[in-house]
């Protein structure tokens, strides 16, 4: 059975989203779907599609709505056949919060979102090998808290994009003794407006 499943799936906290997951068997027809490990209020499966002959393609609609908590969770969706055989795609689903980078970095000694996931949009001013550098735009004036921050794992998520670019990322937040950092950046950056 082949499948074609994204990795990931973002929301915004309090927003809802979608991701579409095919499967097709070339001598079977894929005839179910269902959530096999990582079920929990507010992740749900709708709109399945059964396929109508061999080699013919099934899906099915991943949801995420407005009541996920912030975090990521491992969603495994299992595609099943008239042969009794089964394929499973691992989704990581992922709610942020938007937050300003001030706000994420705080003025303590510990960012007060830590082990939550944040999106926020910042200017990149510096790629490395391990992952991005973000400053805020504005700043918030506050010579307490950092307007700069330290994406993890960005290198990927900022893609094509260059210093001086806005960019809006989500990534869980580093907790004790991770201040300027992030964890790896889940569900990817995305262009922002401007």
């Amino acid at each position: 059975m082949l499948k074609t499943c994204p990795a990931s799936l973002s929301i915004d906290v309090g927003s809802a989203g979608f991701a579409s997951l095919v499967a097709t068997d070339p001598d079977s027809i894929v005839n179910g779907a269902s959530i096999s490990a990582g079920a929990r209020a507010g992740i749900s499966l709708s709109t399945f599609v059964a396929a109508t002959s061999a080699g013919g393609d099934a899906s099915v609609r991943l949801n995420a709505d407005a009541s996920v908590p912030s975090g990521v969770y491992k969603v495994d969706v299992t595609f099943t056949n008239n042969a009794s055989q089964s394929a499973t795609c691992s989704v990581g689903v992922s709610a942020a919060g938007t937050r300003t980078i001030p706000q994420i970095q705080g003025a303590g000694a510990t960012s007060p979102y830590a082990n939550t996931v944040q999106s926020s949009d910042g200017v990149i001013t510096l790629k490395v090998a391990s992952g991005f550098f973000m400053q805020d735009a504005n700043g918030d004036g506050d010579s307490t808290t950092s307007d700069g921050i330290y994406v993890l794992g960005g290198v990927t998520s900022a893609g094509d994009r260059q210093q001086r670019q806005r960019l809006q990322a989500a990534a869980a937040v580093g907790g004790v003794g991770d201040r300027f950092a992030q964890q790896p950046a889940h569900g990817g950056a995305r262009a922002a407006g401007g």
